[in-house]
This record gives C-alpha cells, sequence and structure tokens, in this order.
C-alpha cells in the first residue's frame, strides 16, 4: 500500500476536485498539492504524521479541513487558501508552522488547542475576515505577526501561559476590543506586551482591549470582569461573561 505521497506528486494539478489520504499514508511532500486551484474536498484520516512545507498552498477552491491529531502543520500549509472558511485542529496536535494559515481570506474563527507548544510566525497574517480566536496553546510568547492585518478581529481568547506579546502580534487588528484570558487578574499583570519603539507608533490593540478573567465559577471580585465557558467541564461551547443577561 501506499505510505507517502511525494514532493510535488499533483502540483498544479487543476482539474482535481477531491482527495482522501488513507491512514495507511504516513508522509505528504512539500507542495504535494500545491496550486490545485479546484480542489474543494480533502480527507485526511488519522495516521499522516510528517507533511511538507506549502503542501496545500494556493488551493483556493477548499473551502474546510479537519486536521486529525497527530499531523504537523508544516510551514505554509494552506497558505493562500482564500476559499478555506472552516478549520478543525484536534487535540494532539502539537505544531502550528511558519504562515501556515497566511492570506487565507475566508476564515472566520480558529482555536489552536492546548496540545499545540510551538506557533510559527505569521501563522494567520492577513486573515482579513477572522472575527474571534481562541489561543488555548501552551506557549509562553505569541509569536511575530501572528494576527497582522487581521483587521476584522474582534475578540480572542488567551491561554494563561502566555507572557510576552509582541508588538506586532496583532498590527493592525484595530478592532480587537475584547480578551478572554484563563488566568487571573494577578497573571495578567505580569504579561508583556511590546511597547511601540517611536513614540508616534500606535500600541498594541490588546492594550486598550477589554480584559475578562476566567473563572468557572460566579466571582466576588466586583472591581474586574470575569467569564466562562458555556460547558466549562469541557471548555467548550459560548463564551459567557458573569453578570450579563443571556439571550
Amino acid at each position: 500500500s501506499v505510505t507517502g505521497i511525494a514532493d510535488y506528486a499533483f502540483s498544479g494539478v487543476t482539474g482535481l476536485l477531491s482527495i482522501k489520504i488513507p491512514a495507511a499514508v504516513k508522509n505528504i511532500g512539500t507542495r504535494a498539492f500545491s496550486g490545485c486551484t479546484s480542489l474543494s474536498s480533502v480527507t485526511i484520516e488519522a495516521g499522516v504524521t510528517t507533511v511538507g512545507g506549502y503542501a496545500f498552498n494556493g488551493c483556493t477552491s477548499l473551502v474546510s479541513i479537519v486536521l486529525p491529531a497527530g499531523i504537523s502543520i508544516a510551514n505554509s500549509m494552506f497558505q493562500g487558501c482564500t476559499s478555506l472558511s472552516d478549520v478543525t485542529i484536534a487535540e494532539g496536535i502539537t505544531e502550528v508552522g511558519n504562515s501556515a494559515f497566511q492570506g487565507c481570506t475566508s476564515l472566520q474563527s480558529i482555536t489552536l488547542p492546548s496540545s499545540v507548544s510551538s506557533i510559527g510566525a505569521n501563522a494567520f497574517n492577513g486573515c482579513t475576515e477572522l472575527r474571534s480566536a481562541s489561543i488555548l496553546a501552551d506557549v509562553s510568547a505569541l509569536p511575530s505577526s501572528l494576527f497582522y492585518n487581521c483587521i476584522a478581529l474582534e475578540s480572542i481568547v488567551l491561554s494563561e501561559s502566555v507572557t510576552d506579546i509582541p508588538l506586532n502580534a496583532f498590527q493592525n487588528a484595530t478592532l480587537l476590543t475584547k480578551v478572554y484570558y484563563l488566568g487571573t487578574p494577578a497573571q495578567w499583570s505580569d504579561v508583556t506586551i511590546e511597547e511601540p519603539y517611536w513614540s508616534w507608533d500606535d500600541p498594541s490593540p490588546v492594550v486598550g482591549a477589554t480584559k475578562f478573567y476566567y473563572s468557572a465559577t460566579e466571582p466576588t471580585d466586583t472591581e474586574n470582569s470575569y467569564w466562562h465557558y458555556e460547558n466549562d467541564t469541557e471548555k467548550s461551547g459560548n463564551i459567557l461573561v458573569w453578570g450579563e443577561t443571556q439571550n
């Protein structure tokens, strides 16, 4: 049986409409499906572990993808997939490469699970329709230009493991007004947000955003705002703010 897909194997095959990659395949080569502009359906079964850079780069008809546990999300893996609007990243995935989803201009929300321990620079750069993001990843520093030019980004969930935020991580994300932090006010006070080098440059949008701190039970602290999940046991479902009436 086939256990790998070679570099450039289907690159530029513009008539390819769908592909199913079975569990027997362990490796997908560099640019294996890049430029397959009619490819709208991709199924990757659990078992694939290694993916080369730019594997699905420029697949402009691809609408959704489910990435199973164990797979590595390679550099520029889905860069320029302009129709990609639905991405599921399974718990168990540990790495998101540089520019992995850069320029995915139809993507509206994304969740990086707690198993992720490495996020590359520019991972979501230029995702101009991205409105919400959950970074549950176990990382201490957000990478450079993570959400650069994400001009529709309104809210973000940040793991309590995050301690450093570069100035350009949210550069030009001027609609970012809500930060849902998974830690306490005391922990947030220890987070370093890089300041502008020049006095005329704008600070990170994170600075002026309203902060909400996580509490699974109704808090007694009245000086700060708190939030929790609709399902706090599984940390899933809608975000609910304590004290706000829900529709």
